[in-house]
């Protein structure tokens, strides 16, 4: 499968914020409408230079896309890098 390239980074825009392609739209932006219970389709009426499927390329590229095909951002304390990394020595230990 070809990885479209929806998002960029320039030091000399916004800092260097990750932004959707061709725009100045922080990709940040999409995820605090979704974390705030708003929908893909608010984010898209505020904010029309962005494309649908430049939103759900990145909503898939982060893996926040469920089956059902419905926008949410699951991020619990289970899923932080401290609690990854005991995950992974737990399932190591486990295989020795």
């Amino acid at each position: 499968m070809v990885q479209q390239h929806v998002i960029s980074r320039d030091r000399e825009i916004l800092g260097g914020t990750p932004l959707f392609v061709g725009t100045r739209v922080p990709v940040q932006t999409l995820l605090d409408y979704l974390e705030g219970g708003q929908s893909l389709q608010a984010f898209l009426d505020d904010f029309p230079t962005v494309e649908r499927n430049q939103a759900i390329t990145v909503l898939e590229q982060l893996g926040t896309i469920g089956h059902c095909g419905t926008c949410s951002v699951q991020q619990s304390a289970s899923d932080t890098p401290s609690a990854n990394a005991e995950r992974g020595a737990s399932i190591a230990d486990s295989a020795t």
